[in-house]
């Protein structure tokens, strides 16, 4: 999986140049070039505001371009085949359980190491977020209104709402 392969072909298939996407997203070229080629290792926040820009959800990033359309594997995805998302220096692990990124809703699972996070700024985006906590404590951070969830207590939300998250606890959440 080559991340800056990805966005450098969902660049081209719109039509964008690297001073388009520079525009859209405030990003530098420069940036944005060492992106594409792998030299720069961008933060999640960074990278969703890429994607949103390049009109594409943020999972599709992460993933081969891959045929997935062959029986179950339209509709079930297995715990041993599951995409790794990666976030570079997050102590946040993050799979992808969609089998697809074709429809609407995109689930993915976060298991935060102490200290785990989303990033340091908030970021929004289209759709709503649903999580619910199964083990250990998640602090999330509504536009500035900080919520502690803990096992077993779940949450919705509109995702343009500016918002973060972080492991606060001295436990693994999941």
């Amino acid at each position: 999986m080559d991340i800056g392969k990805n966005i450098r072909r969902f660049r081209e298939l719109k039509g964008l140049s690297l001073t388009q996407l520079s525009n859209l997203t405030g990003f530098s070229i420069s940036f944005l070039s060492q992106i594409e080629r792998s030299v720069a290792n961008p933060s999640i926040n960074s990278l969703k505001k890429i994607s949103d820009a390049l009109d594409t959800q943020l999972a599709s990033l992460f993933t081969e371009n891959d045929s997935n359309s062959n029986g179950e594997k339209d509709f079930i995805v297995r715990a041993n085949e599951r995409k790794k998302l990666y976030n570079p220096g997050s102590k946040a692990e993050m799979y992808l359980l969609s089998p697809s990124l074709d429809n609407e809703i995109e689930l993915i699972m976060i298991v935060a190491q102490p200290g785990g996070k989303s990033g340091d700024e908030y970021y929004s985006h289209h759709g709503e977020e649903i999580g619910i906590v199964i083990q250990g404590s998640l602090q999330v951070d509504l536009d500035g209104q900080i919520y502690t969830l803990k096992q077993g207590d779940s949450m919705q939300f509109n995702s343009n709402t500016p918002h973060k998250w972080m492991n606060t606890g001295s436990h693994i959440s999941r």
